[in-house]
């Protein structure tokens, strides 16, 4: 019943009504119960891409509040942020550290967690300077985090809020971010642009299994804080000099890196 009261509420009294997840069967029914209403999605991750390809194709030019950029269709109104609202409330540091970003690509057979975990310890061996912060997705498998977790030069970590949030409200935010294809890339890079972001490529990795893939390397490519790094054990010899740069620089306190 109270459930009932909301939708009648949210289709008869607001003009307009921002809609979290353009995939979820309920929030779609109610967007099409408002087509006189001003109908605002609000970004779902790299899926939004796949959001915009739909709303072409359905001819409907919904509109948008997003981090990407994204052309409009016919007349639709997007409205493009950076975060900058967040970015003037919390004030960050940028200090030593690096982050692997996880996600959970197995569901999707673009990987195997063999050769996922096998990358996750090339990677972390590469720069034994500073142990590798791993940042898990929620959907990964935790079998494969435990394994993630007993790696030598692995520190895997499970933060309370969104990544994003975590960083803002630590104020300290680590120099190198790595992950292969995930959304906070995108998010990130865009709240801490002196900070580097590497996209990483596994041997056995498979993008093709995302049908937005070309869509989403095109977009990180036009991030100025954003790097390819070469695939599989050619992208984990680029790291070796990065660590070979930190020397130079001086010692690193590894008791107390950000």
């Amino acid at each position: 019943m109270e459930v009932s009261k909301c939708c009648v509420r949210i289709l008869t009294k607001y003009n307009r009504i921002f809609v979290g997840s353009y995939f979820s069967r309920a929030l779609q029914l109610i967007a099409a119960f408002t087509r006189k209403r001003d109908v605002v999605f609000l970004d779902d991750g790299v899926a939004t891409y796949l959001v915009q390809e739909r709303l072409k194709k359905l001819g409907r030019p919904i509109s948008l509040f997003t981090l990407f950029d994204l052309p409009p269709i016919q007349d639709q109104r997007i409205w493009v942020h950076k975060f900058e609202a967040l970015r003037e409330r919390y004030r960050s540091t940028i200090s030593d550290g690096r982050v692997f970003i996880g996600q959970n690509l197995f569901a999707s057979g673009s990987i195997t967690p063999q050769a996922y975990l096998k990358f996750v310890m090339e990677l972390a061996e590469a720069d034994r300077s500073l142990p590798l912060i791993y940042i898990p997705h929620r959907t990964e498998p935790k079998e494969l985090l435990k394994k993630i977790g007993d790696l030598p030069f692995v520190d895997i970590q499970y933060p309370a809020s969104g990544i994003e949030l975590y960083f803002l409200k630590k104020g300290c935010v680590p120099k190198e971010f790595y992950s292969v294809c995930s959304t906070a890339i995108f998010s990130l890079s865009a709240m801490f642009p002196q900070a580097k972001f590497f996209v990483v490529s596994p041997d056995g990795y498979d993008p093709s299994k995302f049908p937005h893939w070309q869509r989403i390397a095109r977009g990180l490519k036009s991030i100025p804080n954003v790097f390819f790094l070469p695939r599989g054990n050619a992208g984990v010899a680029e790291v070796k000099h990065f660590q070979n740069d930190r020397q130079v620089d001086g010692p690193v306190n590894l008791r107390n890196p950000c």
